[in-house]
């Protein structure tokens, strides 16, 4: 009686690894049953089974060409997962930490290899979308990479628009894909939609290739009624496709991204002191409106931790904007600074300082207040001013 190997581990099913390969080598089962005396069928039965004879092993690796004994014997080693296995997990790992699923990642143009080379390494993950500013060297550099780490040739241009015109479907596409060699397919052609994105998917899925895809993020600030608003389809694109796809925005040195949000960021810097003014009693109305809001006004005064709950409560309940916005209202609270000198508080937010101020002409008539100072007299608010702000120089980091 012939021993038998017996490895029913989710890790490696050794049926299932005999079909892949032989799959992989264009063997069909009525060719790789007849060198072996084997029945189609007896082998079908083979592909179903995670144990196999060890004289039949013997047989079937000598067909192949494929070392499983050895695999089987790192599997043991390797507490049920092969050496392979771990570099690829571990690029998987590297490639995630590289591109966390729960922000948009913004990535120094110049680590661009090191993102190249970990996406070309980690197999079967999800579809890589790069979003970058008006620099067209970004693309091509990934590109160079891409090549030299696979080898010219191993990646498929894959032009979207043009397929469509000439009348193919979806299916069609991934069909014609997966009979192709390449490892690797990069998603060219103007724009990118929804549509697409769940194409990536499926095509990645469908064929185990991986596949990327570069887009410039049209990215600005408009003035809106008024109020700025910031336009910037790689956050919008992120906030719907993270889970499925992996996102980054490429950028030279961080010169446009960080500066461009940063900027936009400045204006709901300033909302935490418009909600104090707001509760301030009108010039001339100290008496009248005291009661209800000079002394709450005090009350956070002396406990900035009941200013920020209230803050965040306000937020709660008045503010229709979505996670992503009312996040940028937040993350400035720890910047607020509050102290008393003499018979006023001045409030300030020092952050102001790192907005550069050739910036300051794209949001024109906007009254920005970076500080304010509220007078007290015996406990009472006697007095206050915001005070308007004006960008200073910062470095090129922005910083």
């Amino acid at each position: 009686m012939p021993l038998q190997i017996i490895f029913n581990m989710e890790q490696y099913h050794i049926g299932q690894e005999i079909e892949k390969e032989m799959r992989a080598q264009g063997m069909t089962a009525k060719q790789l049953a007849e060198k072996i005396n084997l029945t189609p069928q007896a082998l079908y039965d083979i592909f179903k089974k995670g144990h196999i004879a060890t004289d039949r092993l013997m047989d079937i690796q000598h067909v192949l060409g494929r070392d499983f004994f050895k695999e089987l014997s790192q599997l043991a080693q390797h507490g049920g997962m092969l050496a392979e296995e771990e570099a690829e997990n571990a690029a998987r790992e590297q490639f995630e930490m590289l591109l966390p699923e729960d922000k948009l990642h913004v990535i120094d143009y110049y680590a661009l290899r090191e993102l190249a080379e970990e996406f070309v390494m980690s197999e079967h993950h999800k579809p890589l979308v790069v979003f970058y500013p008006d620099d067209w060297t970004i693309p091509g550099k990934f590109d160079d990479i891409v090549n030299h780490k696979l080898g010219v040739g191993k990646v498929y241009q894959l032009d979207l628009r043009k397929e469509h015109k000439q009348g193919k479907s979806n299916d069609e596409i991934i069909h014609f894909v997966q009979s192709m060699p390449h490892p690797v397919v990069n998603i060219c052609g103007p724009g990118l939609d929804d549509e697409d994105f769940r194409f990536m998917v499926d095509l990645s899925q469908a064929t185990g290739k991986q596949v990327y895809a570069f887009r410039k993020s049209i990215q600005e600030i408009v003035n809106y009624h008024g109020n700025p608003e910031y336009r910037d389809t790689a956050i919008a694109h992120f906030s719907a496709w993270h889970e499925l796809i992996h996102f980054a925005f490429a950028d030279r040195e961080f010169k446009t991204y960080r500066k461009t949000r940063q900027l936009y960021l400045a204006f709901f810097s300033h909302d935490i002191l418009t909600f104090i003014l707001r509760n301030l009693p009108g010039m001339g109305d100290f008496d009248k409106y005291y009661d209800n809001k000079s002394k709450t006004v005090m009350e956070w005064l002396n406990n900035p931790k009941l200013l920020y709950k209230e803050y965040r409560e306000w937020l709660d309940e008045y503010i229709n904007f979505n996670d992503c916005l009312k996040e940028f209202r937040l993350m400035y609270l720890d910047d607020l600074d509050i102290k008393q000198e003499g018979s006023r508080w001045i409030l300030s937010l020092p952050w102001d300082s790192r907005i550069e101020e050739k910036y300051a002409s794209q949001l024109p008539n906007m009254d920005w207040q970076p500080s304010m100072w509220i007078e007290v007299k015996d406990n009472r608010i006697v007095d206050y001013e915001g005070s308007y702000y004006q960008m200073f120089v910062a470095g090129d980091d922005g910083k």
